[in-house]
């Protein structure tokens, strides 16, 4: 009965993040920066450990709203796909790419839609 009502309420809390994902993800967009400048301000007047501390948390909020997902859903008859970004290591950019950048910029959008085979 226990694996039942674990799972149940797994399965519950599953769809109401799902249902609320814009929401989590505005409030989180809005929290961040707050939360980087509330801690800069109290920064200089805490002890060494606590920085240490501090920036860990601080740091591990940032990357949790930088983890990269796709959603899609349907809004006045149209279609939509929400994506958002995350940092990568150089290790991690393909190798062609990555030679692109090593001495200025560049614009790769044309390799990415030919790759992808979807327009930008």
């Amino acid at each position: 009965m226990i694996p039942a009502l674990v799972g149940l309420g797994i399965l519950i809390g599953s769809v109401l993040v799902v249902a609320n994902w814009k929401g989590i993800l505005d409030w989180l967009t809005d929290f961040i920066p707050k939360l980087k400048s509330a801690w800069a301000k109290v920064k200089p007047n805490v002890p060494y450990a606590a920085v240490i501390v501090g920036d860990l948390i601080v740091e591990g909020v940032s990357r949790m709203a930088g983890i990269m997902h796709r959603m899609y859903y349907k809004e006045d008859g149209k279609w939509i796909e929400e994506t958002t970004t995350r940092k990568v290591d150089a290790s991690e950019v393909p190798a062609h790419i990555r030679c692109k950048f090593e001495n200025q910029e560049a614009d790769i959008t044309k390799d990415m839609e030919d790759t992808l085979q979807l327009t930008v």
